[in-house]
């Protein structure tokens, strides 16, 4: 995909420089991003939904701050048309590497942890972010499996709804909701030199259970960064049955999703549908 000059002229009236150089970074779910001059993005966008999020983030992305770790805050936000896309935003870009899935590095997990704690502890001033209480998670469980339970073997749609089941009885009901990147997936951190240099990605932000942000990692990841965790008493008790919880319902997330047609193909559902089985079978 390229871009053409009418568009590099509109961006350059609020970059406030001339566009010199520009390259395709990456694209998925609803949006597309370039590198600008080798140390900007411009991500493109025609969704609603996205344009809410960068817009409420860009209300509040100051108070968010972590020692040591960079952070991209928009510099700009604007419509345009261009293609299918209409809106657009401007933010630094940060170099390095996305963190590889399979992490072995014990000093990693233990950077992941801290940083964990960093952003739950963080409080952000007259926030509009919506608070994701135990029957919001809940509700939205039971949506996916009615949606899929079609595509689930009988055995683990009983597995899935008793996991559900469990996590009201056992779970999060006394959990204090804290604040969280929500999607703080191996795919946004970044590392530069062998070490944690910056978390990108931010739109999904909101209070809720602590725990939601470990889903990502697998059970052996998970629990070295819970045991470095610096504050047992933010993630409150049951963290297992919790952080199953969440790996089930992010994976009932996406087969739901898939399922829905906004990312449809019948591979998509085979692929998303054995990482469900997978979870399942930890």
């Amino acid at each position: 995909m390229e871009i053409g000059g009418n568009v590099c002229s509109i961006i350059e009236k609020h970059y406030n420089e001339k566009i010199y150089d520009i390259e395709l970074l990456g694209s998925g779910w609803g949006s597309t991003v370039f590198l600008m001059n080798n140390k900007d993005c411009l991500r493109l966008t025609g969704s609603d939904d996205i344009r809410y999020k960068m817009r409420r983030y860009y209300q509040i992305q100051n108070d968010i701050i972590i020692p040591n770790i960079e952070i991209p805050k928009y510099n700009f936000i604007g419509d345009i048309n261009f293609d299918k896309y209409r809106y657009f935003a401007i933010y630094p870009f940060i170099k390095g590497d996305t963190l590889c899935p399979n992490i072995e590095s014990d000093d990693i997990m233990k950077e992941l942890s801290n940083i964990l704690y960093n952003i739950h502890r963080s409080v952000i001033k007259n926030h509009t972010l919506k608070t994701y209480t135990t029957s919001i998670f809940y509700n939205e469980y039971q949506r996916f499996i009615s949606v899929v339970r079609t595509r689930i073997p009988a055995e683990h749609c009983k597995q899935v709804e008793n996991i559900g089941i469990t996590y009201i009885n056992l779970g999060s009901s006394n959990t204090v909701p804290r604040f969280c990147h929500k999607d703080f997936a191996p795919k946004n951190v970044i590392i530069n030199s062998n070490k944690i240099s910056g978390i990108i990605d931010w739109d999904e932000i909101c209070y809720c259970d602590p725990l939601y942000n470990f889903n990502p990692f697998e059970p052996k990841v998970f629990n070295k960064m819970a045991e470095d965790y610096p504050n047992k008493e933010f993630l409150g008790e049951n963290i297992h049955i919790r952080y199953k919880f969440y790996r089930v319902y992010q994976a009932l997330s996406s087969l739901y999703h898939v399922i829905m047609g906004y990312k449809s193909s019948n591979k998509g559902i085979e692929n998303y549908l054995n990482y469900l089985v997978n979870v399942l079978n930890e």
